[in-house]
């Protein structure tokens, strides 16, 4: 069993004005980012709290090696883009930076930078 990287809940852009909150789970072999369910926002704070233990839409699960990762656009100083696309040819804009990119930097590969988008 591969070693779980990171488990926790991150931002998944849509587009540039919607957001959505999910749990990112990243382990030595496997992506995987779960939409938290939609009833969670309409409960506010209690329902942020809820959706880390609720099962939501899977937006992406699949095996490391089959994933492209490349850093998108900035978001403020230190946030920036992290842009994952799947085989059929889907794109996914998550809030990163530098800090919880850390732990990994030793699974995932860096391709050139997304092109920034007007």
């Amino acid at each position: 069993m591969a070693a779980e990287l990171m488990n926790k809940q991150i931002m998944w852009y849509k587009s540039k004005i919607q957001a959505f909150a999910g749990r990112m789970i990243v382990t030595e072999e496997r992506f995987s980012f779960s939409r938290a369910p939609k009833w969670t926002l309409a409960l506010g704070a209690i329902g942020a709290l809820m959706a880390g233990s609720a099962k939501g839409k899977t937006l992406v699960d699949d095996e490391i090696k089959n994933l492209k990762f490349s850093k998108g656009r900035s978001m403020g100083k230190k946030n920036y883009m992290l842009v994952v696309t799947d085989t059929a040819g889907n794109s996914y804009d998550f809030l990163f930076d530098d800090k919880l990119f850390e732990p990994l930097s030793s699974v995932i590969k860096m391709e050139e930078t997304a092109e920034a988008e007007a």
